[in-house]
């Protein structure tokens, strides 16, 4: 398989149903492996690479599953920024790829190049460059669990188009996904016991508690659970 082929089967194995993004000349290449790949992940169009990132926050927002887009390299990348820098901070799971020029290309003007990786490195939670094919499933592995565990977050990864053109040994490569990294959040962390008995404690001594709660409940699905206590 290409590198692209193998980015959309990694895709697939987290059961992403929907990619947003732009066509560019340096992402020709995953737009071929999409259409390989028999409209088992839809691809949606946006009027630009703005669009594209804030339509993935969206969609992660109402599926309580990772987003994801992509774009091309220069302009396109640095378009991309406000919807990632949003969704990182609002702890909403998102994975931006960007394609980039050829690493043969780097340091001789091309006009798109960029180094997207130190681009994204201020807002988001883990931002990288691969520049070997063999690495995709791995770094695709760690960009879901990065982005979808803890305090959940957008990711970023750059591939230059020797990556997405480079050949990737199947039989040699595991291609996989955590099932748990296919929603946020995931791997749940658990609250400390002694201040979890405290704070019932609290509300079961109090005559008039008020109970707020934010987003965060929101991102958790804890609406059920909320209610249940306010109604005790």
């Amino acid at each position: 398989m290409t590198g692209a082929e193998t980015v959309v089967q990694m895709l697939l194995a987290y059961d992403v149903q929907v990619i947003f993004g732009v066509p560019g000349d340096t992402s020709l290449s995953l737009y071929d492996a999409l259409y390989h790949a028999s409209g088992r992940i839809r691809h949606i169009l946006a009027r630009d690479e703005r669009s594209a990132a804030f339509m993935a926050d969206a969609y992660a927002r109402l599926t309580h599953r990772p987003g994801v887009c992509e774009c091309p390299s220069g302009a396109g990348a640095l378009y991309s920024i406000p919807g990632i820098a949003e969704a990182n901070a609002s702890s909403i799971p998102v994975i931006l790829l960007t394609s980039g020029i050829s690493l043969s290309g780097e340091g001789k003007g091309t006009i798109t190049e960029l180094d997207h990786h130190k681009l994204f490195e201020p807002v988001t939670k883990w931002s990288t460059f691969l520049k070997l094919s063999d690495k995709i499933p791995e770094t695709l592995r760690r960009a879901f669990r990065i982005a979808t565990t803890g305090r959940p977050g957008a990711v970023h990864l750059a591939f230059p188009s020797e990556v997405m053109k480079g050949q990737v040994n199947s039989e040699k490569t595991d291609i996989y996904a955590e099932d748990e990294c296919r929603r946020y959040p995931a791997y749940r962390m658990r609250g400390d016991a002694d201040r979890i008995k405290q704070l019932a404690d609290l509300l079961i001594a109090a005559e008039k508690p008020v109970i707020i709660t934010g987003g965060g409940a929101v991102h958790s699905q804890a609406g059920d659970m909320i209610r249940s206590v306010a109604e005790l």
